[in-house]
């Protein structure tokens, strides 16, 4: 959700060659782009300390000031050093409260220690993990929850079945087709379930003599 409070200080930087960026890292000083809304994007740079309170809180939306003004923002991106793993660069993306926006949400499940398929010791498997969706940035959640609970051996949750909050439309082709969650048989459970019936077999043998 929107963050009201947080608000990101963002410096103008002189656009260079990639040795420039470098150098400008080596300062202790992320490189970033502020763009959107049909404006001039504006190179910006920002303390690693000051980015990782908003990657660290989530936040949705906040805001960003650079030269005295104010204006709400999105990460559109962050790009991270492939061993090290710290950020290299982060867009920021303007945006305008009154228009609904596509974000990328991720998907949590709930209800997974209450499902039957799980209790019969099937394999979960979760196949889609975050989902286009549109909303107004103030109502843009942090995560979309999906309860699992119900799911036998076999079942599917699709991603048509996800209930999003008042205000948020899944944003998807094919819905009805594309998998969220699949409960698999394990061989484990059909180990068992074959001896449940070899049992029950068993049983009426005897009851028949």
């Amino acid at each position: 959700m929107a963050n009201d409070t947080l608000t990101l200080a963002l410096k103008p930087r002189e656009v260079g060659n990639s040795r420039d960026t470098r150098r400008l890292r080596r300062t202790g000083t992320i490189p970033g782009v502020l763009y959107g809304l049909d404006q001039e994007p504006k190179p910006v740079a920002v303390l690693p300390a000051d980015l990782r309170l908003v990657l660290i809180d989530s936040a949705a939306l906040f805001n960003v000031e650079l030269e005295g003004e104010q204006v709400p923002v999105l990460i559109k991106q962050t790009d991270r050093h492939p061993v090290r793993g710290e950020v290299t660069h982060v867009d920021f993306l303007r945006v305008d409260l009154t228009k609904p926006i596509e974000a990328i949400v991720p998907i949590e499940l709930v209800g997974v220690e209450q499902s039957q398929g799980v209790i019969d010791r099937g394999v979960l498997d979760h196949q889609l993990r975050e989902v286009t969706i549109s909303a107004l940035p103030t109502a843009i959640p942090d995560v979309l929850e999906i309860d699992v609970s119900w799911m036998g051996l076999g079942d599917t949750f699709l991603l048509n079945r996800i209930s999003p909050p008042e205000g948020v439309t899944v944003i998807s082709e094919h819905a009805d087709e594309i998998a969220v969650v699949t409960i698999i048989a394990s061989r484990g459970a059909r180990a068992a379930n074959a001896e449940e019936g070899e049992g029950e077999g068993e049983g009426e043998s005897s009851d028949e003599s």
